[in-house]
C-alpha cells in the first residue's frame, strides 16, 4: 500500500548568512559550511576568502571546509559561537526558533527579487547584526536563494497503487487550502506554483489509518524460499546511498562476491571554478564555470564536442548556464534515456519551473541526433515530459 507525498516550489527569496566570532589574535580561520563544494553558495565563501586573503596581504587564510565536513548545518552556529570555528554559514531561518528575527527573510512572497531580497537586507541588516553581537558573532554577508520557496510535505489522504503518479487539481487545491489556512495572508492559488514534486510512500493500513514507512526495508527473499532475489524500498533521499549499498552488498553476497563497497567515500565529481581558461571557443564564462562546478577536473573533456560542433555551446535557456554540452554527456556517459532524464535527473534544466517550449525544442534536436529519436518518439517524450509538470500548466 502506497501514500502520495507532495512539495510544491513558489516564488520567494530566503538567505543564507555567514557570520564570524569575536575577534582572535590568529591568522587561520576555519570555516565550515553544510553544503558541497559544487554548489554556489560555497563558491561565493570560497571567493570571500579569497578576497579577505588578499585584502590582508596573506595574513588572514580562511579554510573553507564544505559538505558539512567540519561540523553538521545544526551545528554551525553553536560552533562559531563557542569558538570551535571562527567562521560559518548558516540559514537564518532555522534559528528563528531563538529570535523571530532570524525568520524574517523566510517569510512567503515578503521578498521576491533579488532586487527585494536586497532591500529587505538592507532593512532588516542592522538589527541582525545587533542580535548576532549579543551571542558573540558578527555578520560578514548574507546571500540570498535561487528565488524558490518548497512548500511540504502534504501527504493524500487514501492510499494509491504504485503507478499512481499524477497530482490531481483537486489535491493541489487541498494542499494550497491547508497552506492558506496556516498563513493567510498568502492567499496562495494554482497560479504561483512552478512546480509539483511528487511521489509515492511506502505505507500500511492499520485500524483505518495509514501508516507511512519511516525507513528502508531492504530483504533477501532467500527467507522466503527465493535464491538470488533482494528487494529495496526506499522512503527518502538522504538514506538512499545507504540503503542502496546494504541492498548491493547482499546481492553480490549471493554471487559470491564480498568486496567492501565504497561508495561511502568515493568523491563525487564536481569541483570549484578555477582560473583555467575555457578550451573551445563560443562557451560563455559563466555556463565554463557551471561546467567546472559540476564535472570537476572533467569540465574540460565535457566541453571538447563544441570545438566541431559550436551550436553545443550555446544556452539552452538565457536564465540558466546549462548547455547543449551537458545532454551529450549524459546520452553519451550518464545513460539519459528520455527527455525527463535529460531536463530532470541529469541538468536541472527543468527542476524549478517547466523551462518553456524553445528550451525544449533545442533538447529536443540535440537528442534526436545522439539517440537516434523518430519525429514519432520526439512527439511521445515531449508530451510525457509536459505531463510531469500537470497539474501546472506549461
Amino acid at each position: 500500500m502506497i501514500d502520495r507525498r507532495i512539495t510544491l516550489a513558489i516564488a520567494t527569496a530566503a538567505s543564507f548568512a555567514v557570520v564570524a566570532g569575536g575577534a582572535l589574535a590568529q591568522t587561520k580561520w576555519d570555516m565550515p559550511t553544510a553544503y558541497p563544494a559544487s554548489n554556489f553558495h560555497t563558491e561565493n565563501i570560497q571567493q570571500f576568502a579569497g578576497d579577505v586573503d588578499r585584502a590582508s596581504g596573506g595574513k588572514l587564510k580562511i579554510t573553507v571546509h564544505p559538505n558539512a565536513s567540519l561540523f553538521k548545518a545544526p551545528e554551525i552556529k553553536r560552533a562559531v559561537q563557542g569558538g570551535q570555528a571562527q567562521a560559518g554559514e548558516i540559514l537564518l531561518v532555522n534559528f528563528e526558533n531563538e529570535d523571530a528575527l532570524y525568520g524574517v527573510d523566510g517569510v512567503p512572497f515578503l521578498a521576491t527579487s533579488y532586487g527585494d531580497a536586497m532591500k529587505l537586507y538592507k532593512a532588516s541588516k542592522k538589527a541582525l547584526e545587533d542580535r548576532l553581537a549579543k551571542q558573540g558573532m558578527k555578520l560578514l554577508f548574507a546571500v540570498p536563494w535561487q528565488g524558490r520557496l518548497s512548500i511540504g510535505t502534504w501527504h493524500g489522504p487514501a492510499p494509491c497503487g504504485a503507478d499512481a503518479s499524477l497530482v490531481t487539481p483537486e489535491e493541489l487545491g487541498r494542499f494550497l487550502a491547508e497552506i492558506n489556512e496556516a498563513f493567510p495572508d498568502l492567499r496562495l492559488t494554482a497560479d504561483d506554483v512552478s512546480l509539483v514534486q511528487r511521489g509515492v510512500v511506502p505505507a500500511t493500513l492499520r485500524h483505518g489509518h495509514l501508516a507511512l514507512a519511516d525507513r528502508p526495508v531492504v530483504r533477501e527473499h532467500r527467507h522466503d524460499g527465493v535464491d538470488g532475489a533482494v528487494t529495496l524500498i526506499g522512503v527518502k533521499y538522504t538514506t538512499a546511498r545507504a540503503a542502496a549499498e546494504e541492498a548491493v552488498t547482499l546481492a553480490t553476497s549471493q554471487i559470491g562476491v564480498h568486496a567492501p563497497s565504497r561508495t561511502s567515500v568515493l568523491p563525487l565529481p564536481g569541483g570549484l571554478p578555477d582560473e583555467t581558461p575555457c578550451p573551445v571557443p563560443g562557451l560563455d564564462e559563466g555556463a565554463w564555470r557551471h561546467l567546472q562546478r559540476v564535472y570537476g577536473t572533467q569540465a574540460a573533456r565535457v566541453a571538447a564536442p563544441a570545438s566541431t560542433n559550436p551550436a553545443l555551446a550555446a544556452r539552452l535557456t538565457p536564465a540558466l548556464p546549462v548547455t547543449g554540452l551537458q545532454l551529450v554527456e549524459a546520452a553519451r556517459h550518464e545513460m539519459a534515456m528520455t527527455l525527463d532524464d535529460a531536463v530532470l535527473r541529469r541538468t536541472g534544466l527543468g527542476s524549478a519551473r517547466y523551462p518553456g517550449d524553445d528550451a525544449i525544442l533545442r533538447v529536443e534536436r540535440v537528442l534526436r541526433d545522439e539517440l537516434g529519436w523518430t519525429s514519432t518518439r520526439v512527439d511521445d517524450e515531449i508530451r510525457l515530459l509536459k505531463e510531469f509538470y500537470l497539474p501546472v500548466h506549461v
